[in-house]
């Protein structure tokens, strides 16, 4: 067994992981930041048109809480905690998922508002979701099964067992991190937009700069992310015309 003394304060450690991070992967710290900018412009513009129907008010709800996960999700990435990140990625994979759902079942937001509870597994099938990616998530970062203990082993074998009591970088579960918060957070935005898209496509400035940032942000996927999963991804349906 290893000292558990750390060699640093953790606010250091912490601090000393932001800046690997940033230095390592500055395009991706930036493109989250413009993710997170939109999305609140988008909050902004949603604020000065009522809500309409049952349909938008259980996105926006969603759309939200996803928006609030993921700035702590990029402080666990940014800090160091990639397995606490992780797990709550996916809580903001399965607001997603009633999000896809509600935008092809609008009549089922309504009991969902009442107190309906749809289980994961339910809108998979309904989705046509086969990417293994929930089961995934669930086993290794939040079902409490001997695979959850993995991302913690630093080292393990008959004469010594090394764990991550505290954060250390690693710049590969780093970048799958950082694409998984990129793939999630611009998927808000996309569902988010088309739920009001009635209003927000009128607006032309709008509309423009969405399109712009929607391809800077859809060319790194195809190149780092969905060329690699099984990921189903609609973009273009869901995207103001002119695309």
């Amino acid at each position: 067994m290893v000292s558990a003394k750390p060699k640093k304060p953790i606010k250091q450690v912490m601090s000393d992981n932001t800046l690997a991070t940033t230095k390592d992967f500055e395009f991706e710290h930036q493109l989250l930041r413009n993710i997170g900018g939109i999305n609140i412009e988008l909050f902004v513009l949603i604020e000065k048109d009522a809500i309409r129907s049952k349909k938008q008010l259980a996105i926006l709800t969603l759309a939200t809480r996803n928006f609030r996960l993921l700035q702590c999700i990029n402080d666990c990435i940014f800090c160091g905690y990639y397995e606490v990140s992780m797990a709550l990625i996916r809580n903001l994979y399965e607001n997603l998922l009633h999000i896809s759902y509600f935008q092809k079942n609008e009549k089922e937001t309504e009991r969902w508002l009442n107190g309906k509870h749809f289980q994961p597994k339910f809108l998979r099938n309904k989705l046509k979701d086969e990417s293994g990616l929930y089961g995934f998530l669930s086993n290794i970062y939040t079902h409490t099964n001997v695979e959850s203990i993995v991302p913690i082993i630093k080292m393990f074998n008959a004469k010594k067992l090394d764990l991550k009591y505290y954060p250390l970088y690693d710049k590969e579960e780093c970048r799958r991190n950082l694409h998984f918060s990129i793939m999630f957070g611009w998927l808000n935005n996309l569902e988010l937009q088309y739920a009001f898209k009635d209003y927000l496509w009128k607006n032309n400035k709008w509309k423009r700069n969405f399109i712009k940032w929607n391809n800077l942000v859809l060319t790194y996927m195809q190149e780092k992310i969905i060329k690699k999963s099984k990921i189903k991804f609609e973009f273009k349906n869901k995207l103001p015309s002119g695309f």
